[in-house]
């Protein structure tokens, strides 16, 4: 993103990890925000919010839109191994 002025140049603008709370992320979040309602009178960025816990209806309330995607992750199993002796034991 580059901003010249009052101007961005750039078409796209990704946060990511949005969840995480710190003073930054806030101001980027309110900023990004001014930036969205201004898409209608002028040409703004298209915005990415990605989290893995994010809370995607309490984001777009906040952005006042509906227009979002949700991408549901996958899990795997977890396979833990254990060896059969304590690591210390253990002689090369």
């Amino acid at each position: 993103m580059v901003v010249n002025g009052d101007e961005i140049e750039g078409s796209i603008i990704i946060m990511d990890e949005a969840h995480h709370p710190s003073q930054e992320a806030i101001e980027l979040l309110a900023y990004l925000k001014q930036l969205a309602a201004e898409s209608y009178t002028r040409r703004a960025p298209f915005i990415i919010i990605t989290s893995a816990t994010i809370d995607i209806r309490r984001f777009a309330s906040y952005f006042n839109t509906t227009n979002y995607v949700s991408v549901l992750g996958s899990t795997s199993e977890k396979v833990y191994r254990y060896p059969d002796r304590p690591l210390n034991s253990v002689t090369g």
